[in-house]
């Protein structure tokens, strides 16, 4: 079998060909010209006034790291539920994440009270509302 091109086929094109440099033992890779970097908008950052209360600064991290618990538990109950490693664990893990989704539900609802927006008080305000206007 004769593996060597014809006299009749055109040269093939050696890519590495046009990166060669004689001065150096190997390829030179050309760089990117850099983009234009557009200026960033300037980002105000939160003043002394616009301070959030330690409570409800704690109370929103709370309920994050109890919504992400929940979400890690749910998914571990459900994909080990899925992929039979077993009923009883993944009951387990299940129940445990819908228990901490509940359990967030609850605290935010405290720390909506603890902001003075909670939904019980605008249901009031518009009972109480009705109520002067007939």
């Amino acid at each position: 079998m004769d593996l060597e091109p014809s006299d009749h086929e055109p040269e093939e094109d050696d890519p590495e060909e046009r990166f060669h440099d004689p001065d150096s033992e190997g390829l030179t890779i050309p760089s990117a010209p850099s983009p234009p970097s557009p200026e960033a908008p300037e980002v105000p950052s939160p003043g002394a006034d616009e301070d959030v209360p330690s409570e409800i600064h704690s109370a929103f991290w709370l309920v994050v790291l109890t919504l992400n618990a929940a979400i890690l538990a749910t998914a571990v109950g459900a994909l080990v539920l899925v992929f039979g490693h077993g009923t009883r664990p993944g009951l387990a893990a299940l129940a445990c994440g819908v228990a901490l989704f509940a359990l967030a539900a609850r605290r935010y609802r405290n720390s909506k009270a603890l902001a003075g927006g909670g939904s019980d008080d605008a249901e009031s305000d518009s009972d109480t509302e009705r109520e002067e206007a007939q």
